[in-house]
């Protein structure tokens, strides 16, 4: 008696594209939203909007950064007069107030464009780990089901989400 895996009657590929069918068409239907998403996040409009909230967004942060650094000296050296706290306080108030406006902005303007790469992503993940959990479970009959998986999840679409340029590519 032998340790070697039963040979299957179906190619590997076979095998995948069975296993992974439940997947499959959540997943194209992600891809087909993120390539709309491409299609309107590479819009002059968009891109300048994108560009522009971004901009913003850091120049307010530097500002209050620059800020409070500037006073910091005064607290390290304990020349801080109430003033001076008062002005970090400020300042610190204001760092997250634009912290939670960005936030907000990204979810309502951004999240809508960029949450199909995300949503792909974990579809990926899930099969590969119930792939890995399947074949662990019954190593002699799914022996190399993992190894077919694999090329079969790289062949799907993959979308990307670029957060510097707000930009949503299909690959």
């Amino acid at each position: 008696m032998s340790a070697e895996p039963i040979p299957s009657n179906e190619s590997n590929s076979h095998r995948a594209d069975l296993f992974l069918a439940k997947w499959r068409d959540q997943y194209m239907a992600e891809a087909d939203k993120a390539v709309l998403s491409s299609l309107t996040t590479r819009t002059q409009g968009w891109q300048a909007n994108y560009a522009a909230q971004r901009a913003e967004h850091r120049k307010v942060m530097n500002t209050a950064c620059n800020s409070i650094a500037g006073h910091l000296e005064k607290v390290k050296s304990f020349d801080a007069d109430d003033d001076t706290i008062k002005l970090i306080k400020e300042q610190v108030k204001n760092l997250v107030e634009e912290r939670d406006a960005h936030a907000s902005w990204e979810m309502r303007a951004v999240y809508v464009y960029k949450a199909s790469a995300d949503v792909c992503d974990q579809i990926r993940d899930t099969a590969l780990r119930a792939a890995r959990d399947h074949e662990a479970s019954a190593p002699l009959v799914e022996h190399g089901l993992v190894d077919a998986v694999i090329p079969v999840l790289k062949s799907w679409p993959c979308p990307v989400w670029d957060d510097d340029k707000g930009v949503m590519t299909v690959e």
